[in-house]
């Protein structure tokens, strides 16, 4: 008999703290969004080319872009099935019936979406990395998250 109730509690307790974790997480994305306005993710193709291709020397950068220029389409076709993707999910997830079944098959659709764009810029990166000089390969790993 004390068990169970030590067990309610903590169970309680449990459900008190995922949700409160979860209020904190909907306010900070709910803040973030209206200060700074919803960022675009994935970002613009040319933006994501030029950035990278910014750190680099001048004939590197130029080997690079023109690879970029190779895998751009099928980039540009990712992404855009992707900002799809999240549309669906965005419309699901706000929807005034919450539909689960539907909202699960969104999200796994975005998740393909996303590993089919990030798939196409490693064959990208596959396809320039071998064009560059040490020094050149060294400034873009810097572009690799920790």
């Amino acid at each position: 008999m004390v068990w169970q109730s030590i067990l309610t509690g903590r169970r309680l307790r449990l459900a008190f703290l995922l949700s409160l974790a979860a209020n904190f997480f909907f306010i900070a994305v709910g803040a973030s969004i209206y200060f700074e306005g919803p960022r675009a993710f994935p970002p613009p193709v040319a933006m994501i080319g030029e950035r990278m291709a910014g750190s680099l020397s001048d004939e590197g950068a130029e080997r690079f872009l023109g690879v970029f220029a190779q895998h751009k389409p099928e980039i540009m076709a990712h992404r855009k099935v992707m900002i799809e993707a999240q549309r669906r999910v965005r419309a699901l997830a706000s929807a005034d019936d919450l539909d689960m079944a539907a909202l699960r098959v969104a999200r796994n659709e975005m998740q393909q979406s996303f590993l089919a764009l990030m798939g196409s810029v490693d064959m990208f990166m596959s396809d320039a990395l071998p064009q560059l000089s040490v020094e050149d390969r060294r400034r873009l790993a810097q572009h690799i998250p920790e």
